[in-house]
């Protein structure tokens, strides 16, 4: 398929950098604003890539914007959108889209830290030299923690990134996590993700695929943060991932069905493999994820879920 020219944005020998954006959303996240912001300032970039703007979209009540609005006067570069009434994740990263100044728009979460002042450069490094690159995903990485709920978070995370990084190479659904993403100018200008859904990730992924774009999966680029702390949290989140799961069945049909297939060797192979060297966090996890399965249906999963509070305080 032929890219249209206005799309071809990738920089020559000669011409001027490409500018990225950043881009947060957050609700009430006062305790780690500070950290992700002090570590996005800190970012650079080189001789292809200019960070020009980072935006905040903020639906908080708790200070957030009041922090935010501090860094503004620390750099210029730093922008805050906030709303006096929470507007959910997916509107925010539409918000972030629409006001970018970038060509390439970089999606950080909130409760998040860049593993070094090289991972921008690193995430959008192989979009600046693939213009059929539509999304390169960076890769979470989970912080170990001693208390059991944190073992057994910790023991999903090791499952699932086991799978991302087998399956198609790296550059698959499951590689695609809103904790970090850069989103090509084609996949910002057209693509807005519907009031109402629940997983903007992945939203943005099947949409890139559909548009016959590719994903690049990006292992050196890390961000590290926290996984959930106790089985409240856990299962709010395997609620909401079942309820996004329905929600891709409906918008994406088929193409849905075939990007979220796991070939069942592959996922019970990673699975064992975490397994053996965790059987308590392997029971307990399984035992949860069967529970999910069976009762997300009667859970109040809405576009504005709970938060998982216990993934917070990373520092």
């Amino acid at each position: 398929m032929a890219i249209p020219a206005r799309d071809c944005f990738y920089r020559r020998r000669g011409t001027e950098l490409v500018d990225v954006a950043l881009g947060i959303a957050s609700f009430n996240e006062a305790q780690n604003i500070n950290n992700i912001l002090d570590a996005l300032v800190a970012q650079k970039g080189n001789d292809e890539i200019k960070i020009v703007q980072i935006i905040v979209s903020d639906d908080s009540s708790d200070g957030t914007e009041t922090l935010v609005k501090k860094w503004t006067r620390r750099d210029r570069r730093i922008r805050v959108l906030h709303h006096s009434s929470r507007q959910g994740k997916s509107a925010a990263v539409n918000e972030i889209f629409e006001h970018s100044r970038g060509k390439i728009v970089v999606l950080f979460d909130a409760d998040v830290l860049p593993a070094d002042d090289q991972v921008v450069v690193r995430l959008v490094s192989p979009m600046l030299r693939n213009p059929t690159i539509g999304v390169c995903a960076g890769a979470p990485c989970a912080l170990e923690t001693k208390n059991l709920m944190g073992r057994v978070g910790y023991f999903t995370f090791k499952v699932w990134d086991d799978v991302r990084r087998t399956l198609k190479g790296g550059s698959n659904f499951f590689s695609v996590h809103g904790k970090i993403m850069a989103v090509s100018p084609v996949i910002g200008r057209r693509v807005r993700i519907p009031t109402g859904t629940i997983g903007d990730d992945a939203y943005i992924y099947l949409s890139c695929v559909r548009m016959g774009k590719r994903v690049h999966f990006v292992s050196s680029a890390v961000v590290y943060y926290k996984e959930t702390q106790n089985i409240h949290d856990y299962l709010i989140r395997r609620y909401r991932y079942e309820r996004n799961l329905t929600q891709l069945m409906v918008i994406f049909g088929n193409l849905a069905s075939t990007e979220l297939a796991i070939p069942r060797n592959m996922l019970v192979t990673c699975t064992l493999k975490e397994g053996l060297g965790d059987p308590l966090s392997l029971i307990i996890a399984t035992t949860l994820v069967v529970w999910s399965k069976l009762y997300y249906r009667a859970a109040k999963v809405a576009p504005l879920w709970t938060i998982a509070t216990s993934t917070k305080h990373l520092s």
